[in-house]
């Protein structure tokens, strides 16, 4: 089944935004941690609007590349942050796996990754299975012409 952009598009511009929301949501705290922490949420945030704006803007399969690509992340950040931790935090975050803001960031990243790998897989399909349609007569039946 192929996914329909017109609704494939607006999900994933609400997944992005979730994304920074999420984001918005946890600069006090990843501020109070370590400021370091703080400017790479708003760095994420605004990534992740600018992800969205791409999507709204564009339906080429860059903007479609960078929202897996910004999902895929986003997940990948969860798992590291949970097994390693992050560096120069007293506070430890490894082993935290039920914290709510990145569960859902967890969540968001992977419905992000997963919608977009879907629609960049049936645009791949679809373009390598393409057939161009038939204008002439001769294209129709070539034998008949013989």
């Amino acid at each position: 089944m192929a996914p329909t952009p017109s609704v494939t598009r607006p999900v994933a511009v609400q997944l992005l935004i979730g994304i920074a929301f999420i984001d918005f949501l946890s600069l006090p705290h990843g501020f109070r941690l370590v400021p370091y922490l703080g400017v790479q949420l708003l760095m994420g945030m605004g990534m992740a609007l600018a992800g969205a704006f791409a999507l709204l803007a564009d339906t080429r399969a860059f903007a479609w590349w960078y929202a897996l690509a910004q999902g895929a992340l986003n997940l990948i950040g969860f798992f590291v942050s949970r097994i390693i931790g992050l560096p120069l935090i007293r506070h430890s975050v490894a082993g935290n796996w039920l914290e709510t803001p990145a569960l859902a960031l967890a969540f968001c990243g992977a419905a992000l990754a997963l919608l977009s790998g879907w629609v960049l897989y049936a645009r791949h399909f679809a373009a390598r299975h393409r057939t161009d349609p038939v204008t002439a007569a001769h294209h129709r039946a070539p034998d008949y012409f013989l």
